[in-house]
């Protein structure tokens, strides 16, 4: 009976072990994507001189159609 039960025990442990191997692993691919979607410096200046020149924009037009 003792040797009928090692096998399935085995089987159980490293059943175990391997699901918790894959979820480490999807979860390091996970924040390595995130790492290297960093748009940089470059790009964060950009967005914020858009950004700034459409609320310049957004507010000049505002004036314009209350003083009208």
């Amino acid at each position: 009976m003792k040797y009928l039960l090692t096998p399935i025990l085995f089987c159980f442990c490293f059943a175990g072990m391997s699901a918790t191997e894959f979820t480490s692993e999807k979860s390091s691919v996970s924040i390595e994507s995130t790492v290297v979607f960093d748009g940089g410096k470059k790009k964060k200046r950009r967005t914020k001189r858009v950004k700034a020149k459409r609320r310049r924009r957004c507010h000049k037009a505002a004036n314009r159609n209350f003083a009208g």
